[in-house]
């Protein structure tokens, strides 16, 4: 596995070598935060693709088993 020589930040580019430790743990943790942005994303997309899904179910559903629509009665 290589080692990172450089790491660039809004278009500027820095020698790894040059960073603090501080500055190496929060590029770290920037990465970390992106992974994690990149996992909720597809959790999302994911869930709303089930959530489709059921509802496209739940609607067949009623139908093949012909729910009746509730209507309010005038008195």
């Amino acid at each position: 596995m290589s080692e990172i020589e450089k790491v660039t930040l809004d278009g500027i580019t820095y020698k790894v070598d040059d960073l603090t430790p501080k500055v190496k743990e929060l590029f770290n943790f920037t990465i970390k935060l992106q992974d994690d942005l990149q996992e909720k994303a597809y959790e999302l997309k994911k869930t709303e693709n089930a959530r489709k899904e059921t509802m496209r179910e739940l609607k067949e559903a009623i139908e093949e088993d012909k729910i009746p629509v509730f209507t309010e009665t005038s008195e």
